[in-house]
């Protein structure tokens, strides 16, 4: 072992006997005490970064984490909003005025903020092109301003349906089409947003 040491760099001594052994038990633990999934994607993103810090300041050559892929998080994943007790959700999401272009937007908001739990901004701020919704693949996914993190959303039928139904809608009601670059709000003028409403 000490031979096969003094042929190592104190570099790949680091990362493939100490870092990589306490990554691997840390991991484990986090998955054996079975906390949520949210908790174990932030905790492969936090290290990547300090890793990924660590190789810019010239500290390691190589990230340990990268044999590591990130939990993409379902639509299942994510609690609802805490709602009182007897709340009727879909009472809820049907208030708006589903014959009017405004209406369909707010229903839209609606059920992000509570079905998702999404920040204003993020709603605001999604484009057409964060929508994925082919045959074999229906996501969301979730870019903040600063493009710290990207969350993926793997969309159940429940959620592909609304927010198909609320693409339709809005076919009726609009006189142009979006394409990938343009925001998923739009307000209800002849010419499309070029900021978030």
């Amino acid at each position: 072992l000490q031979t096969y040491h003094s042929q190592l760099s104190p570099d790949r001594i680091f990362q493939e006997h100490l870092v990589q052994k306490a990554i691997n038990s840390y991991l484990k633990d986090l998955h054996s005490t079975k906390k949520a999934k949210s908790t174990i994607s932030r905790t492969i993103y936090i290290l990547n970064c300090f890793f990924k810090h660590c190789i810019d300041q010239g500290y390691i050559s190589r990230n340990p984490m990268a044999r590591y892929e990130r939990v993409r998080l379902t639509y299942a994943d994510f609690k609802a909003a805490i709602l009182p007790d007897g709340f009727d959700f879909e009472k809820f999401l049907n208030t708006p005025d589903q014959h009017s272009f405004k209406g369909n937007n707010e229903r839209l908001v609606l059920f992000l903020i509570i079905g998702f739990g999404l920040k204003r901004s993020e709603i605001l701020n999604l484009k057409m092109g964060d929508l994925i919704l082919d045959d074999e693949d229906k996501k969301l996914v979730i870019t903040n301003a600063k493009k710290f993190r990207t969350r993926v959303y793997s969309l159940s039928e429940d959620a592909f349906s609304e927010i198909e139904g609320f693409l339709n809608r809005r076919q009726i009601y609009s006189k142009y089409k979006l394409d990938a670059n343009d925001f998923l709000l739009q307000t209800s003028s002849s010419e499309k947003n070029d900021r978030p409403i």
